[in-house]
């Protein structure tokens, strides 16, 4: 999840960048329509939320968690060829 909101908030910093940009401010700008001037600014201020909202949610992983085995966790360099298993796959049982 915390992953999530850090990629939202990438993207944010990334279009009020666009936005605030000294060449591309004029473009917009108190332009009509002037709310867009206005959201821009409340857009701002939700960034700015959202930031501590993700420093609030950033947590060491510790522990079991903190070892996530994927599917070819199990697998090591053969000698030759292609890689081979080195103990049964958890998620094949026999008999299928």
């Amino acid at each position: 999840m915390q992953d999530e909101f850090v990629n939202r908030l990438g993207m944010f910093r990334t279009a009020l960048g666009t936005l605030n940009d000294p060449a591309n401010q004029p473009v917009w700008s108190g332009q009509p329509p002037v709310i867009f001037t206005t959201k821009v600014g409340q857009a701002a201020t939700a960034v700015t939320e959202l930031e501590a909202f993700v420093a609030q949610q950033q947590v060491v992983i510790t522990g079991a968690a903190a070892v996530e085995k994927g599917v070819g966790f199990n697998l090591c360099a053969a000698p030759s060829g292609p890689f081979r298993q080195i103990e049964p796959d958890p998620f094949f049982a026999r008999g299928r």
